[in-house]
């Protein structure tokens, strides 16, 4: 079972941005470099680009060697690949957030994310090395990381799965995530969406678009009948 969520290779083509001249990212380029306590000897820690993506390319074919993904990046020819790179450019003042997650000093798993839109956060790829998974980490990590995005005025969180994967699915549906939608992607194959929303009339109101609360009549002055 693959402990985290669809490779980095999935969102590869979002090379790395640079939010150093970000004044939205005031909470990342603050805390770069610093870490936060979970529990026990567990801490996670911020990094920018530039010491994280080494990490991440040294550990991510570990562990996810038993996916079977497809580069979209290299299946692109050179005229592609020039035409998306300048189109990246505009990516550069959105809020980008590389997570590292340690025991005592030691490396164990990481996860980074990026802001999607005006409300919406994209946790983009996370896991933890095999010897450190089950033990409550993930789920001390992503209470963590809900706390300091909500602080920060994000609306919605969202995550793409892998339909199976319920080492991660799991963890984030008790956490309060719920299913959103579902996708068939090129790179990873059939993906869930999961979404976490911070505002409680927005989580309900799901649950009655899904035919879930159809007595919650309270509900019905936020629609536009």
């Amino acid at each position: 079972m693959i402990y985290g969520n669809a490779p980095p290779r999935e969102y590869g083509m979002i090379k790395s941005t640079n939010n150093s001249n970000n004044n939205d990212a005031e909470m990342i380029a603050y805390t770069a470099g610093t870490r936060f306590p979970l529990f026990d000897d567990y801490s996670v820690g911020i990094l920018d680009d530039q010491a994280f993506l080494p990490l991440l390319e040294q550990y991510r074919a570990q562990v996810f060697a038993n996916t079977l993904t497809f580069s979209a990046w290299e299946a692109l020819n050179a005229g592609e690949q020039k035409a998306l790179k300048t189109w990246q450019q505009h990516a550069d003042s959105l809020v980008r957030l590389n997570l590292v997650l340690y025991q005592g000093d030691t490396f164990i798993g990481w996860s980074w994310g990026r802001q999607l839109d005006q409300e919406t956060f994209y946790m983009a790829s996370s896991a933890i090395l095999k010897p450190w998974r089950r033990r409550g980490i993930y789920s001390a990590l992503l209470r963590w990381l809900l706390t300091q995005l909500n602080a920060q005025g994000v609306q919605i969180v969202r995550s793409r799965h892998l339909a199976t994967d319920n080492a991660i699915i799991i963890p984030k549906l008790k956490a309060g995530f719920v299913m959103t939608g579902m996708e068939l992607s090129d790179v990873a194959g059939t993906l869930v969406q999961l979404s976490y929303f911070f505002n409680k009339q927005r989580r309900k109101i799901l649950d009655f678009r899904a035919g879930f609360r159809l007595e919650d009549r309270g509900l019905l002055e936020h629609l536009s009948l």
